[in-house]
């Protein structure tokens, strides 16, 4: 049986217009899909995006996105029914295949970040030092 190796997070720009909603150009509005890395090789990925968004002073570093994806997704220090919620997808999509695991364990692990080229393109344009 395959073990995580790691957990991430893939970032991508979220379109509010497929909801009827128009953008406020202020904010950047984030879909986040978690996955972990097996050691197998295999990348699991949770079908089910979250979404949240940055506002004011956009992150002027990877470092302070990293830090503004950790606080959104839980992964700091939080009671472990709230970071549960977060990585329950994934949880159970791993438990699918024969993986135990607890959110606490997955959020132990170093957390990587992958961004698409929209988001990195709108992250670079909108901030003086990213």
């Amino acid at each position: 049986m395959a073990a995580v190796k790691g957990v991430g997070v893939s970032l991508s720009v979220q379109d509010l217009t497929v909801f009827g909603i128009e953008p406020d150009p202020s904010i950047q509005n984030t879909d986040a899909r978690l996955f972990a890395d097996l050691a197998d090789w295999r990348r699991i990925v949770d079908p089910h995006p979250q979404s949240f968004a940055v506002g004011g002073a956009p992150p002027s570093s990877l470092a302070e996105l990293r830090q503004v994806v950790s606080i959104s997704l839980q992964h700091g220090q939080i009671p472990s029914g709230h970071r549960s919620s977060c990585w329950g997808g994934l949880l159970d999509d791993l438990s699918e295949l024969g993986i135990e695991t607890d959110a606490e364990t997955l959020k132990s692990l170093p957390l990587h970040l992958e961004l698409t080229d929209e988001l990195v393109e709108r992250l670079v344009a909108s901030s003086t030092g990213f």
